[in-house]
């Protein structure tokens, strides 16, 4: 069906589709057989995928790769979770 007519310049588009509307706005029967077609042509084109998958976050910026993503530790988790200048022992403040 589209390839009916023969390649249009980019810069001869914008007067081509003004045409073109104006001509569907004024003969719309002219175009009634072609409905079909386009409404099984064009939802591809225009609507979004409806599962697109996971959405990617800062904590998971790969969902999907199935390995684990960076995580950033707690605070008194660095080094084991030990302090080693006080032999493990916690510091009361």
């Amino acid at each position: 069906m589209l390839n009916t007519l023969p390649s249009l310049p980019h810069a001869k588009l914008p007067p081509f589709l003004a045409v073109l509307t104006d001509l569907a706005g004024s003969h719309p029967h002219l175009f009634r057989p072609h409905i079909p077609a386009l409404l099984a042509f064009l939802p591809g084109l225009l609507l979004p995928v409806v599962d697109a998958g996971p959405t990617p976050t800062v904590a998971r910026p790969n969902p999907g790769a199935g390995g684990s993503s960076f995580a950033f530790p707690l605070p008194g988790e660095t080094n084991g979770g030990e302090s080693s200048k006080h032999g493990g022992e916690k510091e009361d403040y």
